[in-house]
């Protein structure tokens, strides 16, 4: 999946609207729970971010259960 970031306001900023229908995280854990391994690529620097992004994204990393390699 290409989440991106979690950040709203970022994704918001970027016109990401597609990445922000449903929360993320819920999202995530659907797909999961329907049998498929989920993997990520997150963007650290996206547009407009705000300072503590990399701990946000591990947040949600560990938050949603997402594989990490």
């Amino acid at each position: 999946m290409g989440i991106e970031t979690p950040d709203d306001d970022s994704l918001n900023l970027t016109k990401k609207f597609q990445n922000m229908r449903d929360p993320l995280s819920d999202s995530v854990i659907s797909i999961a729970q329907a049998g498929l391994r989920v993997m990520a690529g997150f963007i650290v620097g996206f547009d407009g971010e705000k300072p503590g992004a990399g701990q946000r994204i591990y947040q949600f990393v560990e938050q949603t259960a997402i594989p990490r390699l």
